[in-house]
């Protein structure tokens, strides 16, 4: 696995927000192809992990092959029962942008152009 992420814990998000971080959350399980393309195509790519380091973003993956209570009470907030989910919260838009189910780098790159400031 990828040792750039983080576990998500979901006072982490409001922790890091809170110290002007943004923060990129990825809902993943073993079970779910989806998220396994998205992580082989984009979110594991060394240029994308390149971009998250850059822009100071913290990134916390959700690993909910096990059910995971707290996983199922983070999607249930934004009205999700299936993965993958992906969100990009960040100071100016703490309530998060949700991104489409199957990820490219473009929609990564475009979201983090929109909603973080330049450094």
């Amino acid at each position: 696995p990828n040792e750039n992420w983080e576990k998500f814990n979901s006072s982490k998000i409001t922790e890091y927000l809170s110290e002007g971080n943004s923060v990129f959350v990825d809902v993943t399980a073993e079970w779910c192809l989806t998220c396994a393309v998205n992580k082989k195509l984009v979110l594991d790519q060394s240029d994308i992990q390149q971009l998250f380091k850059t822009r100071e973003i913290k990134i916390l993956r959700a690993d909910w092959t096990n059910r995971d209570d707290s996983i199922l009470e983070f999607l249930k907030v934004y009205n999700k029962y299936g993965i993958p989910f992906n969100i990009l919260f960040t100071p100016d838009n703490p309530e998060g942008f949700i991104f489409n189910e199957v990820l490219t780098k473009n929609q990564i790159r475009k979201a983090i152009n929109i909603y973080m400031n330049p450094k």
